[in-house]
């Protein structure tokens, strides 16, 4: 709270993505507005740092999605509709992820996502 307080909630987001992140990590920045100071200013630190970011972002997002390793846009301008589509792709990476680390190798044959 105090690095909030002293240089405001972004910055605190910030300073947990430069503690937290380490190469292969794969941080997600979410954007529904045109633009996203969180997003345009901790993935960039988090690429420097050897993490592969990601932005989830709507059309008008295009600051977000150059400064992201890969960028998931939504072609909508509705906030409502870039947020209904962050959750959906959000249990989507969670199910591969599971189905991924938990399930047998023998379940796995054929897809994209293994465990290494």
């Amino acid at each position: 709270m105090a690095i909030s307080n002293d240089y405001g909630h972004i910055h605190a987001f910030c300073r947990q993505v430069v503690a937290l992140s380490v190469v292969g990590d794969l941080p997600f920045g979410l954007s529904a507005s045109a633009i996203s100071r969180i997003a345009v200013i901790a993935l960039p630190m988090a690429r420097e740092l050897g993490a592969v970011a990601v932005a989830f972002a709507g059309e008008g997002c295009r600051v977000a999605a150059k400064v992201a390793t890969f960028a998931l846009r939504l072609p909508s301008a509705e906030a409502v509709r870039v947020q209904d589509d962050h959750i959906c792709r959000g249990y989507m990476l969670c199910a591969w992820i599971e189905e991924g680390v938990w399930a047998s190798p023998a379940s796995r044959a054929g897809t994209t996502l293994h465990q290494n």
